[in-house]
């Protein structure tokens, strides 16, 4: 997780806090802030559940500050990458479904496992975003599964 929220940093230090707060057209309306406020969200519901033992996505904190401030972005990243943990614990998960709650074990691995690859897919989203303000470095990698990356190194 440190790994792509360091390269996420390194993208944003590129932006004005024009450029990441701008709703786009080619992100449907929403901006960089918006799917980058979602994906610390994600992380933020995985910590806080290694002290409550229950995770439930969908009552996640939203935090609007996160989608405009590029200063508030780095310091949640910086506390999310110091809240990691390197060991394996059971975990509740919650989710809301049109038929009723769902209650399932789950784990801080599996669910770290989840939220890099949310992240990425909010990441590749984000790229086509990036591609409109001029000027910028995008890593190579940067939107792409690990998956995809091995497959294309293969070729």
């Amino acid at each position: 997780m440190v790994t792509i929220l360091l390269e996420l940093k390194e993208v944003l230090h590129q932006l004005s806090a024009e450029e990441y707060a701008e709703k786009r057209e080619s992100l449907l309306g929403s901006s960089i802030g918006m799917h980058v406020r979602h994906t610390l969200e994600f992380f933020s519901c995985l910590t806080s559940a290694l002290e409550t033992v229950t995770l439930n996505y969908d009552q996640r904190k939203r935090n609007p500050v996160l989608e405009l401030d590029l200063a508030a972005v780095n310091e949640t990243i910086d506390e999310l990458s110091a809240r990691l943990i390197s060991e394996d614990k059971t975990l509740l998960l919650k989710a809301f479904y049109p038929k009723g709650p769902v209650v399932i074990f789950t784990s801080y691995f599996r669910e770290l496992m989840y939220g890099i690859e949310h992240a990425i897919h909010h990441f590749a989203m984000i790229r086509v975003a990036l591609q409109e303000v001029p000027n910028l470095q995008i890593p190579a990698g940067f939107g792409f599964a690990f998956s995809t990356l091995a497959y294309l190194e293969s070729k």
